[in-house]
């Protein structure tokens, strides 16, 4: 897999971008200058949508600087890349708030038989979010170790990609139901990274990035079934809104 990443890095990641593209084309990319009632509503929106670009292109470059021998502008980038995850995670986080405070607001935005499914929404999001910053800082401290590195940098596009994911299979097979959307998405990226964690075992020992994401992706989602129904996270809903 390593010389896979080494080799074909830049494409996987291409791929990836382009199934994000897929995702947001109607929403976004099909027309990024115009002004929609929903970027009016969240001011974020753009923001967001730019600095998610810009790491899925950070995401196709690095791979294609190694591969040409550019190591030290590799590794500069690597150094400021922190900075810049920090800032996509911090306006996530602003974006989901604005987002909720527009759902449960004094307009409230949600049919009232809907309401009970924000706060499960709140902690997918925020998981999401969360187990993002986890695989990149993972791949930070496993810098040196390149095979290590590189794998934890791809699992970081697994909590995040399923935004686009659910899209395209909302768009495929429209349904108002959420939930199958939600684990149809999530059981294809877990069958993904299982294949990939399987396919490595031998290779990569007890230290194996796939199998922990897969692990990680999956204690999310079950928690969304069960962490996100009790009452302390509810609390901590209306702590988040207020």
């Amino acid at each position: 897999m390593t010389g896979l990443l080494s080799r074909f890095g830049a494409l996987i990641f291409l791929g990836f971008f382009l199934v994000a593209i897929w995702g947001f084309w109607p929403t976004y990319f099909s027309g990024p200058f115009h002004m929609t009632q929903a970027r009016q509503q969240f001011p974020l929106y753009y923001v967001h949508a730019i600095s998610m670009t810009l790491w899925f292109c950070l995401l196709v470059v690095q791979p294609l600087l190694i591969r040409k021998g550019y190591r030290s502008l590799h590794r500069q980038i690597g150094r400021i890349t922190p900075l810049f995850v920090a800032f996509i995670l911090t306006v996530m986080v602003l974006l989901i708030r604005q987002q909720l405070i527009f759902m449960v607001g004094p307009d409230q935005a949600v049919p009232e038989e809907q309401v009970a499914m924000i706060p499960p929404f709140l902690f997918i999001s925020l998981a999401s979010a969360a187990l993002f910053g986890a695989f990149f800082t993972l791949a930070l401290i496993h810098r040196k170790r390149t095979a290590l590195h590189a794998r934890y940098i791809l699992c970081t596009v697994f909590p995040i990609i399923t935004a686009a994911t659910d899209r395209i299979i909302n768009r495929t097979a429209p349904t108002e139901a959420t939930f199958p959307v939600l684990v149809g998405s999530w059981l294809l990226l877990d069958i993904v990274l299982l294949t990939l964690g399987l396919w490595e075992r031998r290779k990569l020992g007890r230290h194996n990035p796939f199998l922990i994401a897969a692990g990680l992706m999956f204690a999310m989602q079950v928690s969304m079934f069960t962490l996100a129904q009790t009452r302390p996270w509810r609390s901590f809903f209306n702590w988040f809104v207020s």
